[in-house]
């Protein structure tokens, strides 16, 4: 029975070689936050929760490890970052995520060429009445799937804390409404 195993275990351990022979092609590129990333003891929350230190939008990194489920970067001023990548179900993969997080072109001067008072929001990760989904995006990032599986939802979530939730709510691609909730425990 020893030697039907040894093969099994054999390919087990190959194959876990073989993943790291085969790096993400991501894996050592510079690329800019799409939005404001928030972390907490230098690690980033997937479910994007609305706490924690400001990494800005358009901040370079640089993408260090890809692994199934984490990834390490060195954002420029920032210490390295952790996510840990959960991924639900028929959501995002890994690479959608990652493609969604970390954009090739830096997002500062389109920031910079918004209405001040917009500008301004969006440094500082606010929402007003009257911005756009992008502006929206910028400021807070990607709502959680499966709080928003849908972008063209005509509210979007996020959570502000375990327990808060943040909901914008759209009417075509504008803000007209900012509300908070309690008790929505994730």
């Amino acid at each position: 029975m020893r030697q039907n195993v040894a093969p099994f275990i054999a390919v087990l351990v190959l194959g876990g070689c073989a993943q790291r022979l085969h790096p993400n092609p991501l894996e050592g590129q510079y690329r800019y936050t799409c939005c404001n990333v928030r972390y907490e003891r230098e690690r980033v929350a997937e479910r994007n929760l609305q706490q924690g230190s400001l990494l800005p939008a358009g901040t370079r990194v640089r993408i260090d490890e890809i692994r199934k489920n984490r990834i390490t970067f060195k954002p420029d001023g920032a210490p390295i970052l952790m996510l840990v990548f959960v991924g639900r179900e028929g959501y995002l993969s890994l690479d959608e995520y990652l493609e969604r997080l970390f954009v090739t072109e830096d997002q500062r001067p389109a920031i910079e060429q918004l209405p001040k008072d917009v500008s301004s929001a969006v440094r500082q990760a606010r929402v007003l009445p009257g911005m756009t989904r992008d502006q929206v995006l910028m400021a807070l990032g990607y709502p959680p799937v499966d709080l928003t599986p849908v972008l063209s939802s005509p509210n979007w979530r996020y959570f502000l804390t375990r327990r808060e939730v943040l909901e914008v709510f759209f009417e075509s691609d504008t803000v007209v409404r900012v509300s908070q909730q309690t008790d929505a425990e994730w």
